[in-house]
């Protein structure tokens, strides 16, 4: 009694220490352990010709197998056929499930393993033979200006469910064979959800490319598309569809500053920029072809109005809706010449383009807004000395201005509307003054209040206030500084 006891428990230990079943050469395509954690699962795909499973005793003895299949209905697991004399045992799932033996996408499989001295272990394993379904070709759901969807035929992943034998009734669990999805393009494009199939009822449906009045995620270049479709044990389907028009389109424009020495960089609002301000655009339109640039007109600013055959410059409060949409310039180049765009007196300009392609597509971008600042004046270019002695050289004390600027000598005071320059000698005394506008001014000559006298050799002092093409005065940025005059 004592030695049953004994084998018994050699038995036991034996069936806790040792592995169970296996599959030689790792043919199995995934593997793990049940939840229940005593067995292992097994995944075959269903392509996969090597369907095998071994079992063998722990002391690889000669031995007797007998194969067993879960029966889900009694909960038992019923027979189905005996190797004898054997130091393992192999079986070929295909060959079963082509006799009928087996008929399920997953089993549950024992071996009863005794060897020569009556040592008895157990084994088991589930089994799954993964199917994965054939979701046909892609087609083009939806190809338009807003949506690119790409489509394939409805299909299910099968779940699969297994047992825990050892509780009564037995415990069921489910695996759950989720869908993981990646869509990859052949251009250099960003997908709009590049992991998702949507489930449309019959169909499924990836979404390459969406748009709408918030966000423009579209393709926008010509490309081919894969799809491929893995489950959890990393089973795929995968398929191409190709030359795949982009039809979406984007407005973009970037905004530059062009410097006194032609130069430019990099508009930036939160600079001075100071009137005249000249600017230049750069198009970085995405599938366009056609282009249509609008320079709106500052809407708070200025109202044209002929008074007496004149010009005037009106100030109002509220513009109308026409005067908001005033067009200061347009341009249908793919970027704008500086010609074509004027340089901006002091305000905030709208500036809108709109871009299409040869699909009837379009897109718009408006920046807000090209701010230019109250006028100042460029103090660097006054100069310090002048000789009025009539040999045509530097007789005229004068600031560069519009029409004498040449080459990178900078605005100067171009973007005044009005200037005053009054000079003193050194006793304080007026010598000479000038109010008006800048273009208008020819420059102090050297006689005494445009008079016909001379003034004297010597250091004045020269006092420049102006008012901006805002009307805003520069009487408290007054620019002081001598100014010498030799003859």
């Amino acid at each position: 009694m004592k030695k049953i006891f004994f084998l018994i428990i050699i038995i036991f230990l034996t069936i806790q220490a040792f592995t169970q079943i296996y599959v030689p050469f790792a043919y199995y395509d995934y593997t793990d352990k049940t939840e229940y954690g005593e067995d292992t699962l097994f995944v075959f795909y269903s392509d996969n010709p090597d369907k095998i499973l071994n079992a063998e005793h722990s002391t690889l003895d000669t031995s007797t197998f007998t194969w067993k299949r879960y029966n889900k209905t009694t909960e038992t697991f019923d027979s189905l056929f005996t190797h004898r004399d054997t130091s393992f045992s192999a079986i070929w799932l295909d060959s079963l499930y082509s006799q009928g033996y087996l008929n399920s996408a997953i089993e549950g499989l024992r071996a009863e393993v005794l060897n020569d001295e009556d040592s008895l272990e157990l084994y088991t394993a589930w089994v799954i033979s993964d199917t994965f379904p054939d979701f046909g070709e892609i087609w083009e759901e939806n190809n338009t200006c807003t949506r690119l969807w790409l489509a394939v035929q409805s299909f299910n992943l099968p779940n699969y469910k297994y047992y825990d034998y050892r509780s009564t009734p037995a415990i069921p669990y489910t695996i759950y064979n989720n869908r993981h999805v990646t869509w990859e393009a052949s251009a250099q494009v960003d997908i709009f959800d590049d992991q998702t199939l949507y489930n449309f009822g019959n169909i499924f449906v990836g979404k390459i490319g969406q748009a709408n009045e918030f966000e423009v995620n579209m393709p926008f270049e010509d490309s081919d598309y894969y799809l491929t479709v893995e489950n959890e044990f990393g089973n795929s389907r995968g398929d191409t569809i190709e030359n795949v028009l982009a039809k979406g389109i984007k407005a973009e424009f970037n905004v530059s500053k062009i410097l006194d020495d032609g130069t430019s960089e990099e508009y930036r609002q939160d600079e001075v920029n100071e009137a005249m301000l000249q600017v230049s655009f750069e198009n970085d339109s995405k599938n366009a072809t056609q282009y249509q640039w609008i320079g709106y007109n500052d809407s708070s600013l200025i109202a044209r109005q002929e008074e007496s055959g004149l010009t005037k410059d009106l100030f109002i409060t509220e513009a109308t809706e026409e005067q908001k949409d005033s067009v200061l310039w347009e341009s249908e180049s793919e970027n704008p010449g500086t010609g074509e765009v004027p340089a901006y007196r002091p305000g905030k300009y709208r500036v809108k383009l709109i871009s299409s392609n040869v699909y009837e597509c379009s897109d718009e971008k408006t920046f807000r807004y090209i701010k230019a600042d109250s006028s100042l004046i460029d103090t660097t270019k006054i100069p310090n000395v002048f000789t009025p002695n009539g040999d045509g050289k530097n007789d005229y004390f004068v600031l560069p201005k519009e029409n004498n600027i040449s080459g990178n000598s900078g605005r100067g005071i171009v973007s005044m509307k009005e200037i005053e320059i009054t000079i003193v000698n050194r006793a304080g005394e007026l010598v000479y003054q000038y109010r008006g506008k800048p273009e208008d001014w020819e420059g102090w000559n050297g006689k005494v209040k445009n008079g016909n006298r001379d003034a004297a050799e010597g250091i004045y002092v020269y006092i420049i206030t102006g008012m901006g093409y805002d009307h805003v005065k520069h009487s408290g940025k007054q620019n002081t500084g001598f100014l010498y005059l030799y003859r």
